[in-house]
């Protein structure tokens, strides 16, 4: 692999040092530079469950959080490594914006029972940082610092809802950071709505180009595309561009093979989710929170849509 894929991070602060292992410098985060990668700088594996938010909503009784209580204790008595990611919290978040949210209730309690569950004073407790930043670093070397940044405002959060009395309401400016991660949250969904109704529109408009007795064998070719391991390298590609155009980093052009290969095989999980993903993508007139959109019309990519589900 040529140097230039590796530079060192410039700019002052936090920024002025070597890149961390990753896939780019050859080594996996946690292994030893100075023993050529043997050892584990003493890092060692603790065993542990990532709760969705549904979780946490639902694990309480009529009058207290028995069923909680004793998970939890379980948990401790296991040495389970008592993590929660972000994703999780923010949805529970984001109903708290709102005190009229029919599930306002509902989410502040279950936003207890994460701060309880994840703010001990153990080491293996607490809020990990978001999957795409640390794949980014996994790659890169280098964390996703917008990324992070809004974890900690997620963290902040946390602690300040569940420190709240259940009977006193939230303060002023807990209800404004609360409506800015409810403004932050709806533009990611909303994003990722247009992405999959553009990706319909774009399939439904081939297909209206195409002869019906065509359309049958157009489905099916697509169908062998998604399946294909060339698709798969092109988002390994795509995912090697993004994590390091946020990090600062110069790739060379085109992308050598074996870069691409290791990238490929490194994430190979988080490819497949995505090739499945956008496989999946549906566009059913519903908002990605559930909400129905009775008053939108059907149109091409709606009409391929219907069809779509019987291949």
């Amino acid at each position: 692999m040529q140097a230039s894929v590796v530079p060192r991070v410039t700019g002052g602060g936090a920024n002025q040092r070597a890149l961390r292992p990753s896939i780019l410098t050859r080594r996996r985060p946690g292994e030893n530079p100075a023993k050529g990668g043997e050892g584990r700088n003493g890092v060692t594996m603790q065993p542990g469950v990532l709760f969705d938010t549904n979780v946490y909503r639902s694990l309480s009784g009529k009058r207290s959080d028995a069923r909680f209580d004793a998970l939890l204790e379980s948990e401790r008595r296991r040495q389970v490594a008592l993590y929660a990611e972000p994703l999780v919290l923010s949805e529970l978040l984001v109903h708290l914006a709102d005190p009229q949210d029919p599930d306002f209730a509902w989410c502040r309690a279950a936003v207890v029972r994460v701060y309880r569950r994840c703010a001990g004073d153990g080491p293996i407790c607490g809020i990990i940082r978001d999957s795409e930043s640390r794949l980014a670093e996994a790659i890169t070397g280098k964390r996703l610092e917008k990324h992070d940044a809004h974890t900690q405002q997620v963290c902040i959060m946390l602690e300040s809802v569940a420190l709240t009395p259940a009977d006193q309401p939230l303060s002023k400016e807990e209800n404004i950071r609360l409506c800015a991660i409810a403004e932050h949250f709806a533009g990611v969904e909303a994003g990722f709505a247009d992405t999959i109704r553009r990706l319909q529109g774009i399939i439904g408009a081939i297909l209206a180009e195409e002869e019906p007795e065509n359309r049958r064998q157009t489905r099916r070719n697509a169908m062998k595309t998604h399946a294909s391991e060339a698709l798969r390298r092109t988002i390994a590609e795509s995912l090697l561009r993004y994590v390091c155009g946020e990090a600062g980093l110069a790739l060379p052009e085109p992308l050598p093979a074996e870069l691409v290969t290791r990238v490929r095989t490194s994430t190979a999980a988080w490819i497949e989710f995505e090739a499945q993903l956008w496989r999946r993508g549906r566009v059913r007139r519903r908002q990605l929170g559930g909400g129905a959109h009775p008053e939108s019309p059907v149109g091409p990519a709606d009409r391929f849509q219907h069809r779509a589900d019987d291949w």
